[in-house]
C-alpha cells in the first residue's frame, strides 16, 4: 500500500492535474493531499483546509477525535527527505581495496561505512571491526544495505523504516535507485525540533470560537485547488 501511494504522488507530479481521493484513512489522506475536506453527518464539511491547518488547529472537537492520537507525529507526513538536510556518512566502492575501505573508516567517526556497487547503488554496510584485519571480500563483508528509501519519501514513513534498521537509519536513492544520502535519528530529531515552537504556540493560544464549514461555501475553494490533490 506505501508503494501505492508513493507511485500515485510520484505520477500526480508528473501529470499536475487536481485529483480528488477519498479515503476513510487520516494518515493517508494526510500523506496524500494538499487539502482535506473532513466530512461529518449529512455530508456536512467540518473543515477543509491543508493537512497542517488540520493537524495544528482542528475546527472542533469532531475533527479532533477524527484525527486521533498524536497529531504531531502524524506531522512528519508532511515533511519530505528532498527537504531536510541529509546525515554526513562515509561511503566507499565495492571495487575498493580493502585498504582504502579502511582508510575511509580512519578518517570518520563513524562506525560503519556504506558501500556502493558500480552503478552507485547500496550494496552493504561494514564496521571497524569487519574490516580491520578481516580480508573477506568486500561483496561478502557487513551486512545488506536494505534500509532504503527514495528522496520523496516522508519523515513519517522514513523513521518507520528507521526502527526496523540495522543501523538505524535509511539509505536515500533517487528513482533510478542511485544513493544520495543517509538520514538517521538525529535528521529526524531536528526537524521534530522545528515543530516545537509551532506547537508550543498552539497550546498556549486560547481556543478560537467553533464555526461549522457549511457545504456550500467550498465549491470555489475547490476549484482554486489549482495543483493540488
Amino acid at each position: 500500500r506505501d508503494r501505492l501511494q508513493d507511485e500515485f504522488l510520484r505520477l500526480q507530479q508528473e501529470i499536475r492535474k487536481t485529483i480528488v481521493f477519498v479515503t476513510h484513512d487520516i494518515d493517508e489522506a494526510i500523506k496524500m493531499g494538499d487539502r482535506i475536506a473532513i466530512l461529518k453527518q449529512q455530508s456536512k464539511i467540518a473543515q477543509y483546509d491543508t493537512p497542517e491547518r488540520i493537524l495544528t488547529d482542528p475546527a472542533d472537537e469532531f475533527v479532533q477525535d477524527f484525527i486521533g492520537s498524536g497529531p504531531s507525529i502524524k506531522r512528519l507526513s508532511l515533511s519530505r527527505i528532498s527537504d531536510i538536510e541529509t546525515a554526513d556518512w562515509p561511503v566507499a566502492r565495492l571495487t575498493d581495496s580493502h585498504d582504502e575501505v579502511r582508510e575511509k573508516m580512519r578518517s570518520t567517526s563513524r562506525d560503519h561505512v556504506l558501500l556502493l556497487d558500480e552503478q552507485e547503488k547500496p550494496g552493504r554496510w561494514v564496521g571497524k571491526e569487519e574490516i580491520q584485519h578481516d580480508d573477506t571480500p568486500l561483496e561478502e563483508s557487513g551486512r545488506p544495505a536494505v534500509a532504503i528509501v527514495e528522496a520523496n519519501s516522508n519523515l513519517y514513513d522514513t523513521l518507520d523504516t528507521m526502527i526496523t534498521s540495522y543501523k538505524g537509519s535509511a539509505i536515500i536513492v533517487d528513482e533510478g535507485g542511485r544513493y544520495k544520502g543517509v538520514v538517521d535519528f538525529d535528521t529526524v530529531l531536528e526537524a521534530i525540533n522545528t515543530m516545537r515552537p509551532h506547537e508550543q504556540d498552539r497550546h498556549m493560544s486560547p481556543p478560537e470560537e467553533e464555526q461549522e464549514q457549511p457545504l456550500e461555501g467550498t465549491g470555489q475553494d475547490m476549484q482554486d485547488g489549482g495543483e493540488g490533490r
